[in-house]
């Protein structure tokens, strides 16, 4: 059975986990929500997630820049992603009286799986301590 998660290997530290927050537009076309009011208090972007065992850990992310591409992040703390198994992750988002209203957002659930380790890649890649350019990109969320 092939698995169409992303998969991220079990203790990998430094992962960007993203996702994009965007809102449906008159036209009806989903466009990237303008995160700069989220960027700087009162705003806030956060990711909460669920791990297999049912523990949710919320962490505060950061806004990308330019803000107004929609995107938040976190990196992978060092022990985080310990738990082999099916995740789940979504981002909530704080506006304060932004043109798409205010208030706190949630996005739609994603997932993704950790597991014990990857097969190898041929050839194998280089990659950096920081494994920065490993990603996850999150569902887009619907505000409107």
């Amino acid at each position: 059975m092939t698995c169409s998660l992303p998969r991220i290997p079990r203790f990998a530290r430094n992962v960007r986990l993203a996702g994009l927050v965007r809102e449906r537009n008159a036209a009806g076309k989903l466009v990237p929500v303008d995160l700069a009011l989220a960027a700087t208090p009162p705003g806030a972007a956060f990711l909460q997630f669920r791990k297999p065992s049912g523990v949710e850990v919320r962490m505060e992310a950061t806004v990308d820049v330019p803000t107004s591409a929609g995107a938040v992040y976190v990196l992978s703390p060092d022990g985080f992603l310990d738990e082999v198994g099916e995740w789940e992750v979504q981002a909530l988002v704080y506006l304060p009286g932004a043109l798409v209203g205010q208030g706190f957002f949630p996005s739609e659930v994603g997932r993704f799986e950790v597991v014990f380790g990857l097969e190898p890649l041929t050839p194998a890649p280089v990659l950096s301590s920081s494994a920065a350019g490993l990603a996850l990109v999150l569902p887009a969320v619907s505000v409107a």
